[in-house]
């Protein structure tokens, strides 16, 4: 269990019935916050290729974030 309203139950394994569970879509955009889950969920499962992936995305979104941040006054009229 990565995040639940339980804390108790947060980084404890729990068992789920198949049919309880919903598929999600698959999204191509995903926020820091999100990148950084599923970047921990990576490293849990050992999935190298996934995280590698994952760490990608993160440092592109991460640095053209900052970009947007930084204003150049200099620029300005």
């Amino acid at each position: 269990m990565i995040a639940s309203d339980n804390h108790l139950l947060t980084n404890h394994s729990i068992q789920v019935h198949v049919v309880k569970l919903q598929v999600e879509p698959d999204s191509k955009y995903y926020t820091l916050g999100e990148l950084e889950q599923l970047i921990d969920l990576a490293l849990q499962t050992n999935d190298k290729a996934w995280f590698d992936a994952l760490s990608d995305q993160y440092n592109y979104l991460k640095k053209e974030t900052e970009a947007k941040r930084h204003i150049d006054y200099t620029q300005v009229n």
